[in-house]
């Protein structure tokens, strides 16, 4: 008779493998893997033709700029009504400065109204001199979570992130908010955890690493290079819960 904690420790040693391939595979190239689902991210510049989208059997949906600064984007009650009529998945995003936070989060939160959807956060381009200080982020995030008891995704690049990791933890209002990573290289490298302890969606193309139409890592039916293009890092059933917490 087989002994049962060999048998214990073989089942436990198969999903370890298990988990880490998982792992791996959203790790290394996963634009490339057809198990994580596609999130497109735009603004009123970005060039859409929102019947083609619907061919891209990948896409789960659309986040997009609601405002920035304590200005609202043009485009985005328009587009909003299209993907609700269509039954494509719409989401929104702030592009953080260095204005009056609670203006900026009033702004925000005027043009996104009572929804559900999912609400972000974008900071990228730490020390620029344009993109919002981490301490107003800090703020901007409670002033969110205060009005809707929500947190937001935070979008950031791996400046933003070191900046974060090196003052703040796991304890911090920023480990509350999904990680939404900006990084153009195919590889994850391994990360600090002293704040997350992953990355949820991964935006890996942009007008920013792809200069041609149709020549991007990942092409969208209906869009352009300027796109935005992510990987949720698990399946369509897991993007559907993380969607709508």
């Amino acid at each position: 008779m087989i002994n049962r904690q060999f048998l214990n420790l073989i089942a436990f040693f198969l999903m370890s493998c298990f988990a880490s391939a998982q792992i791996d595979a959203f790790s290394f190239e996963p634009w490339n893997n057809d198990q994580f689902p596609v999130i497109i991210s735009a603004n009123q510049s970005s060039r859409l033709h929102f019947d083609s989208l619907q061919h891209d059997k990948r896409l789960f949906g659309l986040i997009h700029a609601a405002s920035c600064g304590i200005k609202a984007d043009e485009s985005f009650k328009e587009r909003k009504e299209w993907c609700h009529k269509h039954k494509l998945n719409f989401g929104s995003y702030h592009v953080g400065t260095n204005e009056d936070v609670s203006k900026q989060a009033e702004t925000y939160l005027k043009q996104v109204g009572k929804s559900k959807a999912p609400m972000a956060l974008v900071i990228e381009r730490a020390g620029a001199g344009v993109s919002m200080r981490i301490e107003l982020a800090e703020q901007f995030i409670k002033y969110v979570y205060k009005k809707t008891g929500r947190y937001p995704w935070l979008s950031i690049d791996s400046r933003m992130f070191q900046e974060i990791s090196a003052k703040y933890d796991s304890n911090s209002v920023f480990a509350k908010c999904p990680l939404w990573y900006v990084l153009y290289v195919p590889k994850l490298l391994p990360m600090e955890k002293q704040v997350w302890s992953g990355v949820s969606v991964w935006l890996f193309s942009s007008a920013v690493n792809c200069k041609e139409t149709g020549a991007c890592k990942y092409n969208v039916p209906g869009t352009r290079n300027d796109i935005g293009v992510n990987v949720f890092h698990g399946d369509s059933a897991a993007l559907e819960v993380f969607w709508r917490k």
